[in-house]
């Protein structure tokens, strides 16, 4: 009886398994999401979809309604972060004498240069200068053919890359979690101890204006929305020095002068900026180094 049970158990699992829904709608990447996206929710986000298709900004901003309303989100406005104590004044950036090799070239030579706390340098010069392999050698991702790198008056148990945030050309975020997921991992992460520097993600979010999508899947958010978004994990996790390429790409104007304020705040409490740029970034008292003529 008891075998003849089990059969039956078995053969109505399967039955159920054969005829799972495989509609477009249950596959759909929105309503896979941990199962809470079938029935009207998944009928909903695929309607915005099909509405907003043409303009990301709107159907980012539809689909964190919906989640909002599912999960019962109260999606976080504008926040303004305490002003945080400044790191020590005596943290000082020092390159002596660098060079650097990429592909049996030498891109950097003989290159020296100091920040102190609560500077900024832009670093300037034509394509293929080597403004990228200079950030990349400062976070710690190229060896050095020669010279040195120094954060003097950090912590002497903590390599100058764990001190350090590097934003590149990719945005570094998983396109089916959603902005909020996205942050709160990187926060995790890139964190080493609890820092009241550090800002909430919501605070970060409202920072770059950002707080009206914060429950929205990253991958339908527009290429501007996704830089605003990579820039605020430079504020989930406080780091003393940023590294930044290109940081204003897809930006529009009013994006630009928030990240400038978000710099200008971050220099304030005793920050550093290194940044790789052909455009101003709205740093008025930001020095500036050029580098040679590409070859």
């Amino acid at each position: 009886m008891k075998k003849n049970a089990r059969k039956r158990a078995s053969s109505s699992f399967e039955t159920r398994a054969t005829h799972a829904p495989q509609d477009e709608e249950a596959l759909h990447p929105i309503a896979l999401r941990g199962q809470r996206g079938r029935g009207a929710l998944g009928a909903r986000a695929a309607g915005a979809i099909a509405k907003h298709a043409l303009c990301p900004p709107c159907l980012a901003e539809s689909i964190a309604k919906l989640y909002a309303e599912r999960m019962s989100i109260d999606v976080p406005g504008p926040v303004q972060p305490p002003v945080q104590p400044p790191v020590d004044g005596a943290l000082r950036l020092c390159v002596d004498n660098l060079g650097v090799l990429r592909g049996g070239r030498r891109v950097l030579d003989h290159l020296s240069f100091s920040l102190a706390a609560g500077q900024a340098l832009i670093v300037t010069g034509p394509n293929g200068a080597g403004k990228s392999t200079l950030l990349r050698a400062l976070a710690g991702l190229l060896p050095r053919a020669g010279g040195s790198i120094a954060l003097e008056g950090g912590p002497s148990d903590v390599e100058l890359p764990q001190q350090a945030h590097y934003l590149a050309h990719s945005d570094g975020m998983k396109a089916a979690l959603t902005v909020e997921e996205n942050l709160d991992f990187w926060s995790r992460y890139l964190a080493q101890e609890p820092d009241r520097r550090s800002r909430t993600v919501g605070a970060a979010l409202g920072v770059v204006g950002l707080s009206h999508v914060a429950a929205a899947p990253f991958g339908v958010l527009s290429a501007g929305q996704k830089r605003r978004a990579a820039l605020a994990r430079l504020l989930v996790a406080f780091r003393p020095l940023w590294l930044l390429d290109e940081p204003l790409t897809a930006l529009d104007r009013a994006s630009r002068e928030k990240f400038a304020l978000a710099m200008s705040d971050h220099c304030g409490q005793g920050g550093l900026i290194v940044a790789a740029t052909h455009e101003p970034l709205g740093l008025e008292e930001a020095a500036s180094l050029a580098l040679g003529s590409a070859s």
